[in-house]
């Protein structure tokens, strides 16, 4: 009794539903709230209601200018008396976080009331070539975390683990290809059930269309979200959308305040993935063309030459050995103007002197000669002047 007093009678909230709608349109611009109810049934009813369709002008206006187009698709149970679904979309911000963008309150989960909900969500987000978005739906069956999941009933261990993520992350066609190789001749089950598993566009980094800027291989931006709304699915609806709606502004107001500190260009995980990379790119050498090309070469020579394209043309063999005539030489054959002492006339200009007796022509450890006088004297002198500057 205590708790109905202070959240308000379920029935009671339902009949408010059209004056909370009112004023999200009032105090929130640009918002979209649309209400479907059962026809009337004679005189003395009134019609039930149906679904609820609540988009938020804010979070309109940050999907389209800070998100990227991925849009995950997902629904949740709601837990008051008269039960139903809340189904969610969530959109992935530049910071690889999530974005919410619109919700629904509907009797149960088909298709009939998605297409009605994603029919307002693109008359909202004025989508007219659905190809540009790209959807993950909440059926899981492209999410490698779950993809694993059912591949380990079968295939355990973690070398076969760790193939398998190695495989979706892979970045080219090429680098996917050899990853397959290498699985296939590890274990050939396992390789047969990869290929028969849901075409690889769907969880392949190799695959994934450039223009979305995402290489995420998991679905847990709606998970994590209904994580968060868990004791809000207990109310009844206007209090339910409150608490969503409540929870939204503070999180948006704590990030918007802690990256009002920050002093970087892009956001902070994607700053740490730059890093990361930069570390792991430091050990490679880009050689510039002189024109607008580079090649890279890594440790040891690394290079991408097992990453080529394949080619169609046959694959050739080692050419036969062939013994030519005469022995091999490794000498430099020298021109016809060198003679054998061509390297030392260019050393005739340098001038040796020995010290020990003198002359010219040889130094003091080819000297045979005895130490002349004046060599001699010249010797003591500079023993003399040593103590006398080590006195001073």
């Amino acid at each position: 009794m205590a708790l109905k007093m202070i959240q308000g009678s379920t029935e009671a909230q339902y009949k408010k539903i059209w004056e909370y709608c009112a004023e999200i349109k009032k105090t929130h611009e640009g918002s979209t709230m649309k209400i479907m109810f059962t026809p009337f049934r004679g005189s003395g009813g009134n019609p039930k209601f149906m679904r609820l369709y609540c988009y938020l002008g804010p979070l309109k206006k940050g999907f389209k200018d800070g998100c990227r187009p991925i849009i995950g698709l997902d629904g949740c149970h709601l837990k008051e008396i008269y039960r139903g679904q809340l189904l969610t979309v969530i959109a992935s911000d530049s910071n690889n976080g999530w974005w919410r963008i619109a919700w629904a309150v509907v009797e149960r989960e088909a298709t009939e009331q998605w297409a009605w909900f994603l029919k307002y969500l693109s008359e909202d987000l004025k989508i007219e070539n659905q190809c540009y978005y790209i959807f993950i739906s909440d059926q899981q069956k492209y999410c490698v975390q779950h993809m694993y999941r059912n591949f380990k009933k079968k295939h355990i261990g973690l070398a076969l683990r760790n193939r398998l993520w190695n495989i979706a992350c892979c970045t080219t066609v090429e680098m996917y290809n050899k990853a397959m190789d290498e699985l296939q001749t590890i274990d050939k089950a396992a390789y047969e059930w990869v290929k028969k598993a849901h075409h690889h566009w769907h969880w392949c980094k190799a695959y994934f269309p450039t223009h979305v800027k995402s290489d995420m291989i998991v679905n847990n931006l709606c998970k994590s979200f209904n994580a968060h709304i868990k004791d809000a699915r207990d109310q009844p609806i206007i209090t339910m959308l409150e608490l969503i709606r409540e929870y939204l502004m503070n999180r948006i107001q704590r990030r918007r305040a802690t990256m009002g500190k920050y002093k970087g260009s892009i956001g902070p995980l994607i700053n740490e993935i730059v890093e990361t990379r930069v570390k792991h790119s430091s050990q490679w050498m880009p050689i510039w063309n002189a024109l607008h090309g580079y090649q890279v070469k890594g440790p040891r020579g690394a290079q991408f030459a097992d990453h080529w394209p394949p080619s169609t043309m046959p694959v050739l063999d080692p050419p036969t050995s062939v013994t030519q005539s005469g022995k091999p030489k490794k000498a430099r054959r020298r021109d016809v103007t060198e003679g054998r002492d061509h390297g030392r006339r260019l050393r005739r200009r340098i001038i040796i002197h020995c010290r020990k007796c003198g002359e010219v022509g040889h130094n003091i450890a080819m000297c045979k000669k005895p130490l002349n006088e004046e060599t001699q004297q010249g010797s003591n002198r500079s023993s003399e002047a040593q103590p006398s500057s080590q006195q001073r």
